[in-house]
């Protein structure tokens, strides 16, 4: 019986490869969530003032955390695009450029979220 799925056979450790860039991706694509959430929270303080609730220290946590945060991402995906692209030394073309697109999709949501940051104040 031929499979319909037209992988090309690599080296063994092959799926495995596949598997820990999916997993890699997806912790990438969670701390690129937690950022955004982070990015509303500092958003909405900031348009929160008062004088009697003032809200800096917090403001400046935030702001230092977003941007260790955002820098961690940045070296992250840096990562993720180099360890893509040993990987598709071993396996089909099809893998490398789905990899290349899920490295490319994460630079788009940094790019987002950077953008977003230094709207709100931060950078």
């Amino acid at each position: 019986m031929v499979s319909n799925n037209c992988t090309i056979a690599a080296g063994p450790g092959f799926k495995q490869q596949q598997s820990e860039l999916a997993q890699r991706a997806g912790l990438v694509g969670i701390s690129v969530s937690k950022v955004h959430l982070k990015l509303s929270r500092l958003s909405a303080l900031a348009k929160r003032s008062s004088v009697f609730d003032d809200h800096t220290a917090e403001i400046d946590n935030l702001t230092a955390a977003i941007k260790q945060e955002l820098q961690q991402v940045n070296a992250s995906i840096s990562d993720l695009q180099r360890a893509a692209a040993a990987q598709h030394g071993g396996g089909s073309r099809q893998a490398g450029e789905h990899a290349a697109a899920v490295v490319d999709a994460l630079r788009g949501r940094l790019k987002d979220a950077t953008a977003e940051f230094k709207e709100v104040g931060g950078g």
